[in-house]
């Protein structure tokens, strides 16, 4: 094996140590959506546990309250493969990206579901239409607020 062969193989096993060491977790964004500030959804990749990653993230951003609005921060809520975080200042979700084992990270937004069921029965026309005739249709696109 010549010298420039090794020193070939041995600078790409050293880039992709370090490409591997500085990956960063990519912020998906959906456009349209109503998101709320500050509070990010952590997906993890499938081979890390969310709750070893979930807990490299509170060395980064403990669990706190911000004095100024009264508003929680940090891991907040942890299902099977990723958490929520809120996060006290906007720049800190970048160090968050440098945690290992995270695939990607999209903000929390809200979602509404809607939808028209057509040729529903009388009971679920009625909810949705109080004045006759009916119409046939039920439409559930209320948002359940009062």
């Amino acid at each position: 094996m010549s010298l420039t062969y090794s020193r070939i193989v041995l600078c790409t096993v050293v880039l992709l140590c370090v490409r591997d060491a500085l990956s960063i977790a990519p912020i998906r964004s959906h456009a349209g959506l109503r998101t709320r500030p500050r509070h990010w959804i952590i997906i993890v990749e499938e081979e890390f546990d969310a709750s070893t990653v979930a807990s490299s993230v509170r060395g980064i951003i403990p669990y706190g309250v911000n004095e100024a609005t009264g508003k929680p921060y940090g891991v907040m809520m942890e299902w099977s493969n990723g958490f929520l975080l809120a996060t006290q200042k906007a720049g800190d979700i970048s160090q968050v990206q440098t945690v290992a084992g995270i695939s990607y990270i999209e903000p929390d937004s809200r979602v509404k579901k809607a939808f028209t069921q057509y040729g529903g029965n009388w009971g679920l026309d009625r909810i949705d239409q109080a004045n006759l005739p009916l119409n046939g249709m039920y439409s559930a696109n209320a948002t359940g607020c009062g």
